[in-house]
């Protein structure tokens, strides 16, 4: 039994309980809270909310007679063919409450020894393999609050102008700085947005996620640290990176737009590969039928 926050940190993991018949939702809610398993009436006050599914129907009257606070999904009785306004819209706030458990499910299944089903020999450690993988979720998900997503256009005023000499001296080649500008095409949105995190914690660090050239299913994050002359150190997870001097394409292209291409956009970055698509006619557009008011035999059809 999971029990986590509104955004998603987990604050316990009760259990394992046994899948049958008599240890469903309710029987092992009813069994943490007489037993009060792992102190869970300590960190539980007065009036806390607790959001649970329908599963949970049968001990409802035991959880509030502990003083807490539950919702969950409405029934539609019989008689009603739907909900009323307040009451459909509370239903959609739980609901969008109850996403936050089904996500962190996800995360715990990502965990490749939680993807499938655990042999018995293995039972014996499910619950400190599960205790492993909680900490690591909520590591994760504090390294999310340590970074604000800004457009670099705007936002980053104090990194330093660089020239085309500097960057070769920093790549120590030119193949990088032949990929920086399809990389950054790629990277900038429709409206012309240039998305990077800056790090709340440190200073003149930033990181940027790129999206692989090779295949749609992988991205890379890049770090760098830069001071008002010149960048400092970086680090990308790609497998290039794994190197003693130069870096990658991933790097260069980030310090490519930051320090030079952003300056001079016409210059560099006028023009994006799906711009070339408006070069065709599309032969499916075609307008709606239309016919003469004077001569209904008369059918015309007429192109965009």
């Amino acid at each position: 039994m999971i029990i986590c926050a509104t955004d998603g940190y987990i604050i316990s993991a009760i259990g394992p309980y046994l899948s049958d018949w008599y240890s469903n939702d309710a029987a092992i809610i009813k069994h943490i809270l007489l037993n009060n398993k792992e102190e869970v009436q300590d960190w539980l006050v007065e009036k806390d909310i607790i959001i649970v599914d329908r599963g949970f129907r049968d001990c409802l009257d035991l959880v509030n007679s502990f003083g807490y606070t539950t919702f969950l999904p409405l029934f539609l009785p019989k008689s009603k063919k739907q909900f009323s306004t307040s009451e459909a819209n509370n239903n959609r706030f739980v609901t969008a409450l109850r996403w936050v458990v089904e996500s962190v499910n996800g995360r715990i299944k990502t965990f490749k020894f939680f993807e499938h089903v655990v042999q018995n020999s293995s039972l014996l450690y499910v619950h400190g393999y599960f205790s492993i993988r909680k900490k690591l979720n909520d590591k994760e998900r504090n390294k999310s609050k340590h970074w604000k997503k800004i457009n670099a256009d705007d936002c980053i005023t104090d990194f330093p102008k660089l020239t085309e000499a500097d960057l070769k001296y920093f790549t120590l080649g030119v193949f990088q700085l032949k990929q920086a500008r399809s990389y950054n095409l790629e990277h900038i949105s429709e409206d012309g947005q240039y998305e990077i995190h800056v790090c709340k914690q440190q200073q003149n660090l930033l990181r940027a996620n790129l999206q692989s050239k090779h295949s749609n299913r992988k991205d890379y994050n890049v770090l760098i640290q830069y001071n008002d002359q010149t960048v400092i150190a970086a680090c990308c997870a790609c497998r290039n990176e794994n190197r003693n001097i130069g870096c990658c394409s991933h790097i260069a292209s980030i310090i490519w737009y930051l320090g030079i291409a952003r300056h001079t956009k016409h210059k560099y970055l006028n023009h994006r590969s799906s711009s070339y698509m408006k070069l065709f006619e599309e032969a499916a557009e075609v307008s709606d039928l239309s016919s003469d008011e004077e001569d209904d035999d008369a059918i015309l059809y007429s192109l965009a």
